[in-house]
């Protein structure tokens, strides 16, 4: 079977679907680390917030602890 690798999470400062203690909650469980995208809402679509989503995605592939 196939593992779902949790290694990292990113929050839109101003997500209005999802409580920062919900998803700091679920980074904790699963031992990931939690990055805040300040400005950014639940969905990531200004050209800044796509920048800094691949910038964020770029960086930790380059750091693939899953295997």
């Amino acid at each position: 079977g196939s593992e779902m690798c949790i290694r990292d999470s990113l929050y839109g400062e101003h997500d209005n679907l999802t409580s920062i203690e919900t998803v700091s909650a679920f980074a904790k469980l699963h031992h990931a680390d939690l990055t805040v995208i300040p400005g950014g809402e639940h969905w990531f679509h200004t050209d800044e917030q796509m920048q800094f989503l691949d910038k964020w995605i770029r960086e930790r592939s380059l750091n693939d602890v899953c295997g």
